[in-house]
């Protein structure tokens, strides 16, 4: 092996061990900020009663397991309305009728892992590591493995990001 073939090498080494440190210390950092809260949004409990009717539930049947298998938190009177009043569901369920790849997504894996949450949140965090890995990608071959581990480690950090990525997404 040439040593021109031996310097390459070696940095591609060092450049699989340092992104494989970041998307560890990443998958830590997501599974520890997603213990501490609650993942669904309003939107998603949309999204998971388009699972329900995909899984061969009736849209009232859809709309009673949401109500029952998910506490609604917010102290919103406007979301509040839209849980309570079975008109004002009927018109924002219409709106997300017209985004049907979130929840095909989720129905395909629901029958792999088994788990409603999981099934939602995969996709999202396939999502997460792939901004982080192309992050450290584009700055590798900019700057350098040292400052593309840098760089990752600050977004992964940077806690706007780390909150928004660990809601099940619109």
């Amino acid at each position: 092996m040439s040593e021109q073939n031996q310097i390459s090498h070696n940095s591609n080494t060092k450049s699989l061990l340092a992104l494989t440190v970041v998307i560890l210390v990443s998958c830590i950092q997501y599974n520890l900020h997603l213990n501490l809260k609650w993942p669904y949004t309003s939107d998603s409990l949309f999204y998971t009663h388009n699972l329900y009717q995909l899984q061969g539930n009736t849209y009232e049947q859809s709309r009673q397991k949401v109500l029952s298998n998910h506490p609604i938190p917010w102290k919103d009177t406007i979301q509040q309305n839209i849980f309570r009043s079975k008109e004002t569901y009927k018109k924002v369920y219409r709106v997300f009728t017209k985004r049907p790849l979130y929840p095909l997504v989720a129905y395909g894996l629901f029958y792999i892992v088994r788990n409603e949450e999981s099934a939602f949140i995969l996709p999202v965090f396939f999502g997460y590591l792939g901004v982080i890995i192309l992050n450290f990608i584009l700055i590798k071959n900019t700057l350098g493995n040292f400052l593309a581990t840098i760089s990752s480690f600050l977004l992964i950090s940077f806690q706007p990001f780390l909150y928004c990525t660990t809601f099940i997404m619109t």
